[in-house]
């Protein structure tokens, strides 16, 4: 934490010493970030951009679920945990990279990107391949799906003060500071502090409930720092930290108003140094990351309650080494040294765990054709057995564009990503198992996009994918001795197939009037191939639902913004058995939401305010977790 607080006391030291540009202020508002069809030969993928002047969301997951492919599993309460999984596969096969660093949590092997503030984005990206930058860690090149935080690049000063408030007792105070030194340094702090008591009421059995035990609280700190260094190296230097206390509200059951007396509180701590630096054309990128997270868990009410605490934490360094050679083709190395410690139980008992990742890597782009190949090479030991486990896991991904006169092209991919035991799984009371083996995907994709503007567009992108996967020593958890011992082992096969469709346009209606549309679709089978002779053979998996339909309009008039979003979530089975008892209905939501922005001399207001779920629609995402009706928000920033 001496680190934090040093980094703190800079960056707050160099805003006090600049001056406030108010005059580049609003362009602000609006954060740049790059488009999807931007021509890549990274397979599929799809970007938001982060509208700072956005209502409705507190975290990522309000925009992730408008994403073809990605599935957002809320185990309900306002605030509560939210995992996202990517064509179907398990929240734990998907990596999330905040900054271009994957975020780690070896203990429970998923991460709950609830626990990470909006403040300083400006887009969210889903990649089905590999994510966009070659610049990378070697360890963020492994995942059956990425979603990447992008953090603002522009260089304004910048100053934002704001206040939301919403249903449920939900309220938000955020405060934004960047500063820019001798046009080149850049120095930029947020604190983003969410409270929400979470007490809804719902619908079960045609009776009105309310949830319970469903409060939040949480605190978000982002302090960072870019020095440029000549003209071809610079220093980038980023902290991140979440407090989060937690109660969870638990499963509702048909006649029990038992309240649940479940807390969970977690810190999470985050930083990262960054060098980046040009010698004689070859691109040299330094990565050192330290990673800590502290989780409480308690049940119960004292004297008699069931604690739980663990530490963990990670530390990684990282060197990426990269050359283009005559603009088309470039190559590219990267190692990564990673250790991880855990700490657990009473009394307190330390695992360790040592990874390391090379990456070799190849672009090659012509007119017509785009070629990428990843050759990854992961080993693992665990210090206790002095045993090494090496593998390699290959991709290779082609675009193809057949006549130059018309913007359409053709890509596929294949890769292999794999994903270790977690903690959980393997050490974990009695069900933990130590000779589990790693879980393996093979990925195939086919698909094909394009981009046109045709009179009165300023654009219309349009893209369609056919994916399958072949996911192979799932692990999962039965009844070994009896029914009530059971333990994790390595049984599961899984095919995974579908569909995406993804459209987006842009359209100039009057002078300073313009209007956004996207939609998008997915049709998915998650499927159990285990085994044969079960009788779940070939059943869709738990929480996978068959069809998500997407839509989103936005309309801008000079000041003035007007949202609507609209989402469609299929029907899908809360069990392996597919049967009628087992259904999770299909559900539908509508957004609504306006912003003004207020011009005051060099100053601006920003009001916005909307509603979540206009309809009051009734629903699960998990069954026996009703989420949240109809809420209302209304939020206000000052730009200085």
């Amino acid at each position: 934490m001496k680190i934090w607080y040093s980094i703190l006391l800079l960056c707050l030291t160099s805003l006090a010493w600049t001056q406030v540009d108010t005059a580049l202020i609003l362009p602000t508002v609006r954060l740049s970030t790059k488009r999807p069809w931007k021509d890549t030969v990274n397979g599929v993928s799809n970007q938001i951009k982060i509208d700072q002047d956005a209502v409705l969301y507190s975290d990522a997951s309000g925009y992730l679920v408008h994403l073809p492919g990605v599935t957002v599993k809320d185990y309900g309460g306002v605030g509560g945990l939210k995992t996202v999984s990517i064509r179907g596969l398990n929240a734990s096969m998907s990596t999330v990279l905040y900054n271009g660093v994957a975020i780690p949590n070896y203990n429970a092997g998923q991460v709950d990107i609830s626990q990470f503030s909006l403040a300083g984005l400006s887009a969210i990206s889903s990649d089905k391949f590999l994510p966009q930058s070659t610049n990378l860690p070697a360890s963020s090149y492994n995942g059956s799906g990425f979603i990447a935080y992008h953090l603002s690049q522009t260089l304004r000063d910048t100053t934002i003060i704001g206040m939301k408030y919403g249903s449920f007792n939900q309220y938000n105070p955020h405060l934004y500071l960047q500063r820019i030194v001798k046009k080149k340094h850049r120095t930029y702090f947020s604190i983003d502090y969410n409270n929400s008591q979470g007490n809804f009421p719902f619908e079960w059995n045609k009776e009105t409930r309310y949830r319970d035990n469903s409060e939040t609280q949480r605190i978000n700190l982002l302090a960072g720092s870019t020095v440029r260094l000549g003209s071809k190296s610079k220093v980038n230097i980023t902290q991140l930290y979440n407090k989060t206390k937690q109660n969870l509200p638990g499963a509702v059951i048909l006649h029990s108003l038992q309240k649940s007396h479940e807390k969970l509180n977690t810190q999470v701590y985050f930083t990262q140094i960054h060098f980046e630096s040009v010698i004689k054309k070859w691109n040299i990128n330094t990565y050192v990351n330290h990673s800590q997270n502290k989780v409480a868990y308690t049940d119960g009410k004292p004297p008699k309650f069931r604690r739980s605490i663990f530490s963990e934490n990670n530390n990684m360094v990282s060197l990426n080494i990269g050359r283009s050679f005559s603009g088309f083709y470039k190559t590219y190395l990267a190692l990564d040294y990673l250790h991880t410690n855990i700490a657990w139980g009473s009394p307190l008992r330390d695992i360790n765990r040592d990874q390391q990742f090379v990456i070799l890597g190849n672009t090659f782009h012509k007119s017509k054709i785009s070629l990428k190949g990843n050759l990854l090479f992961h080993s693992y030991k665990k210090r206790e057995r002095q045993k090494r486990t090496s593998n390699y896991y290959p991709s290779l991904s082609c675009t193809y564009r057949p006549n130059k006169k018309f913007p359409l092209k053709l890509r596929t991919f294949y890769k292999k990503t794999f994903r270790l035991p977690s903690f959980s799984e393997l050490y974990y009371q009695t069900v933990g198992n130590l000779k589990l083996r790693k879980e393996t995907a093979h990925h195939f994709d086919l698909g094909i996009y394009t981009k046109i503007t045709p009179k009165f567009f300023k654009f219309i992108y349009l893209s369609m994918d056919l994916f399958y996967i072949q996911h192979q020593d799932k692990i999962i958890a039965i009844p070994t001795q009896s029914l009530f011992v059971w333990s994790y082992l390595n049984i599961g096969k899984v095919e995974s197939k579908g569909l995406e469709i993804f459209a987006e346009a842009k359209k100039k209606i009057a002078k300073n009037t313009y209007t956004n549309f996207s939609f998008s679709y997915t049709k998915q089978y998650t499927l159990d191939i285990s085994n044969h002779i079960s009788s779940v053979y070939k059943n869709q998996l738990p929480y996978v639902p068959f069809d998500v339909i997407s839509m989103k309009v936005n309309f801008r008039r000079k000041n003035i913004k007007v949202y609507y979003q609209y989402l469609y979530n299929g029907y899908r089975y809360s069990h392996f058995e597919n049967i009628y008892p087992n259904v999770l209905f299909s559900f539908q939501t509508h957004d609504v939401a306006v912003s003004y922005l207020l011009k005051i001399k060099s100053n601006a207001l920003s009001i916005s305010g909307g509603i979540k779920n206009l309809t009051n629609s009734q629903y699960q995402v998990v069954n026996n977790f009703p989420i949240a009706g109809r809420q209302f928000f209304i939020k206000a920033d000052v730009l200085l």
